[in-house]
């Protein structure tokens, strides 16, 4: 996003220098202040329910105190926090999590994190025993585990870290702990049964579901730890007894697994699961290792999103679209048997939400680009976005192949070159043309995309109802 930089239509804002937390601050002694400035420009705390949970500003951005929000370097007093610089490859950074690390590669900071069982240490720039580093600088798995770890034969610092001697750490050895298998549930526990508990196993042994206001939540274990029921935290592996769970194991590349989401799974990658997310409007099919129609998925054994956008920032890859069946909001039906073009009538295409008690019987409008449409929802709007490769047909109110859809009365994405960019369906959300295709992006944190100018800008700059507002960054930034 080095496009935001060139955003320099806002003047300088005037800023004090404030104080910087190293450590968490006390959130109770101010229970109405959310945010706190940290040391490094780049971070902030974040009072959650009286906890401080420290947090990383998107790529170039920094924590603005004056405005408890992440900003563009021009709008911040930096002279009383430390500015990430990659003067040199190998230089290396804290994250939030303990475990994970900045390291400089070709003049930027890339995120890396320890092998299992370690975490970050500050003051020496390698990864080391959890005993020996101040947690209190980092978010620590809010499952912390047993001060007796096992000692691993050689100390394991990052493949991509210049290597020096580092001290043995003195803990020794322990045995296995020793633990009791039991129920695991596969589908959401009754929260209700046992109202004073909180979590319950998975079959998967680095999920667990939470108990949440009576719903269960299905959660994800850290990299390198797995649930334990004994002791109700996830924990490393040598704690837990596997035997009643399932342990993803990546023997080959391409092997799948379903993550908590319905709408994501991880793909192992030389030897690692790496985190993915299905298409727009598809979940992870676990029967069949591929993205599918949500008709077709157990959605018992998932988090279902209220909306079937994806919110994350992270890129989601192109998958294989179903081949016996065509997208469709509602309902699945036989691909068609022919390629001929359907013949349709041009009609009225909506850029703004339609109304949708107008009409309460219809439920679908077409968008002005041929790509999205409008759902209403409990008689509200929603964006949406068809599977790639398709378009929406108002005739038959679902995504369909182009050759089935009249594009006479809609805007066709082409990427006739590299940086041409398209708004997504959610205000932070865009879509930018690399290599012929066009690959979703997202702005930086309290910002949204301006189809105006293409450029990622201020809320106040954007006409917000041609996307989807986040109401997380509504409450954050209001």
């Amino acid at each position: 996003m080095r496009s935001l930089l060139l955003i320099a239509l806002f003047a300088l804002c005037s800023t004090v220098a404030a104080q910087g937390w190293s450590n968490a601050p006390d959130c109770d002694a101010d229970p109405d202040r959310q945010f706190y400035p940290h040391d490094d420009c780049v971070k902030y705390w974040w009072c959650i329910n009286g906890e401080a949970q420290l947090m990383l500003c998107s790529p170039w951005t920094y924590f603005n105190p004056q405005t408890s929000r992440c900003d563009f370097p021009e709008n911040v007093d930096t002279s009383n926090c430390r500015v990430w610089t990659c003067e040199a490859d190998g230089i290396t950074y804290a994250g939030t999590e303990c475990n994970e690390y900045f390291e400089c590669e070709h003049g930027e900071p890339v995120q890396k994190f320890c092998a299992d069982g370690l975490y970050y240490n500050a003051d020496t720039g390698f990864c080391d025993f959890p005993a020996n580093v101040d947690t209190s600088t980092c978010n620590g798995p809010t499952t912390t585990t047993s001060t007796t770890t096992t000692t691993p034969t050689t100390t394991t610092t990052p493949t991509t870290t210049t290597t020096s001697t580092t001290t043995t750490p003195t803990t020794t050895t322990t045995a296995r702990t020793t633990t009791t298998s039991g129920p695991t549930w596969s589908k959401p526990p009754d929260c209700d049964a046992d109202p004073g508990r909180l979590f319950y196993p998975h079959d998967d042994c680095i999920k667990y579901w939470w108990c949440i206001n009576g719903e269960a939540i299905l959660m994800l274990c850290s990299p390198g730890t797995y649930f334990n029921p004994q002791t109700s935290r996830c924990d490393y592996p040598e704690n837990v007894d596997t035997s009643n769970c399932r342990v993803w194991t990546c023997e080959a590349d391409g092997i799948t697994y379903a993550g908590a989401d319905c709408n994501e799974y991880y793909r192992c990658e030389h030897g690692q699961p790496v985190q993915k997310f299905c298409t727009d409007g598809l979940y992870y099919n676990a029967d069949t290792g591929m993205c599918d129609f949500p008709a077709n998925v157990d959605t018992s054994t998932c988090n279902s999103p209220t909306t079937t956008t994806s919110t994350t920032t992270t890129t989601p890859t192109t998958t294989t679209i179903p081949t016996t069946t065509t997208t469709s909001p509602t309902t699945t039906t036989t691909s068609p048997t022919t390629t001929a073009r359907t013949t349709t009538i041009s009609g009225p295409t909506w850029p703004k939400p339609p109304d949708c008690n107008a009409d309460p019987g219809r439920q679908f409008y077409p968008n002005d680009e041929c790509n999205k449409y409008w759902w209403c929802i409990n008689g509200e709007a929603q964006l949406m976005l068809c599977a790639p490769g398709t378009y929406f047909n108002p005739q038959t109110s679902r995504c369909d192949f182009p050759e089935n859809v009249d594009t006479s009365n809609c805007r066709v994405w082409t990427c006739e070159a590299d940086g041409i960019t398209y708004a997504g369906a959610e205000c932070n959300e865009y879509y930018e043309c690399e290599h012929g295709e066009p690959v979703q992006k997202f702005c930086a944190d309290g910002l949204y995309y301006n189809a105006d100018t293409g450029f990622c800008d201020f809320p106040s700059h954007v006409d917000t109802t041609t996307c989807n507002v986040s109401a997380f960054w509504d409450e954050k930034y209001d």
